[in-house]
């Protein structure tokens, strides 16, 4: 549980999605990917990190691992599909998290690499070597923001948890 003065961030790439669409905005999961996403879902459920939001990338894959994720906690939080996480950077995320209500405590990104895992790197206090070096589809991140998110900053973030898919 996160403390009220902290917020936490919960950083997710989607999951496993085919190959070969028409474009890339509009890749459906694979059979993997949704298994993937409800055990996710599953995780962040048995720990306890259950998200009063969500920030979904606009892209079908994105959209597609939130239905799973919300299937595998029992529950659909509320969320926002945002088309800036599609081709978002690390400042792009940083600067959306900085404009979330005071309220939200806990917030989950669904999002996409190489961003996602750079973010979760850059965020860190600790150096990025010893973050992880790869986010695999479905993997997830856990964060622990210290105050508000308007102050939101590089290097400020704890690394509490990591998820990773079996397989």
């Amino acid at each position: 549980m996160t403390s009220s003065a902290n917020r936490q961030l919960i950083v997710m790439r989607h999951s496993k999605s085919e190959t070969g669409a028409s474009s890339d905005h509009v890749r459906q999961l694979t059979d993997r990917g949704k298994a993937d996403a409800v055990r996710a879902g599953r995780w962040l459920a048995d720990t306890e990190h259950v998200p009063a939001h969500v920030l979904v990338s606009s892209a079908t894959r994105a959209q597609q691992t939130f239905d799973h994720v919300s299937t595998g906690l029992g529950d659909e939080p509320e969320h926002t599909v945002r088309d800036e996480l599609y081709a978002a950077d690390v400042d792009d995320v940083v600067e959306l998290c900085r404009t979330l209500p005071h309220s939200l405590h806990r917030v989950l990104v669904i999002g996409h690499n190489p961003t996602m895992v750079e973010l979760v790197q850059q965020l860190q206090r600790r150096p990025a070597q010893e973050g992880p070096a790869h986010l695999p589809t479905s993997g997830i991140a856990v964060l622990t923001i210290p105050g508000e998110w308007t102050s939101l900053r590089l290097r400020s973030a704890q690394l509490d948890e990591e998820y990773r898919p079996a397989g």
